[in-house]
């Protein structure tokens, strides 16, 4: 539902975050599908945006089937250290995940593992 204190607008999926009214925003869903990565490799692409007006700490990203999620401002300065700052982050995120990945596979092993026993026959 939109009220008189929203608007509807497009943003940018770039590699640094949403890119909206100048402003760098992410979320769980572009974290988890790794949109910024995508966009840094392939290309950037638009999304549908509802933002609340005077307000741009967040802004709200609408799927195709008018679902929406929750974006979060990212304060991002102009120059080389916040670029630095957003990488480190980015990877931080990918060694996270595969570190859960590591562990639930080595879950997997140890499981399997167990399972087998050892019997001596005389």
């Amino acid at each position: 539902m939109i009220t008189n204190y929203m608007r509807k607008g497009y943003g940018k999926v770039t590699s640094r975050g949403i890119l909206f009214k100048g402003n760098y925003y992410t979320c769980t869903k572009a974290i988890r599908e790794q949109w910024f990565k995508k966009a840094a490799l392939e290309k950037e692409w638009k999304v549908r945006i509802i933002s609340i007006i005077e307000f741009a700490e967040v802004i709200y990203i609408v799927d195709g089937e008018g679902e929406t999620e929750l974006c979060y401002l990212i304060n991002l300065r102009n120059d080389i250290y916040s670029d630095i700052k957003l990488q480190r982050y980015f990877q931080s995120i990918q060694k996270l995940k595969a570190l859960r990945k590591a562990i639930d596979d080595g879950k997997k092993y140890s499981n399997r593992n167990k399972k087998k026993v050892l019997t001596w026959k005389s």
